[in-house]
């Protein structure tokens, strides 16, 4: 399974994670502007493929209307810190498939 636009998707997060703004600044763009547009069911390994459609949903439930600024906004500063740490996880296992393809 190719895994390059998955990698990319997942370098530019980071990318955007370390780079300037708030915390929560930073956390909407990587998801708005890289994660969502990962398509889970062809773009990741299948081990990998339903904790990112969780993480997905805990970011951008689309309920109620809620922009996934302002669901980044409701879950404070330990909750966001940790949601950054599951994107550099999710990039690292995707490293990881990458090195052994």
């Amino acid at each position: 399974m190719p895994l390059t636009n998955s990698w990319e998707r997942f370098y530019t997060a980071v990318h955007i994670l370390c780079g300037p703004g708030t915390q929560s600044e930073r956390l909407t763009r990587a998801i708005s502007e890289s994660l969502i547009h990962i398509s889970p069911e062809v773009d990741l390994p299948e081990e990998m493929g339903f904790a990112f459609m969780t993480f997905m949903e805990e970011m951008n439930p689309d309920t109620d209307g809620a922009t996934i600024q302002a669901m980044v906004e409701a879950l404070g500063d330990d909750a966001q810190s940790k949601a950054a740490e599951k994107i550099l996880e999710f990039y690292e296992a995707i490293w990881r498939y990458r090195k052994a393809d």
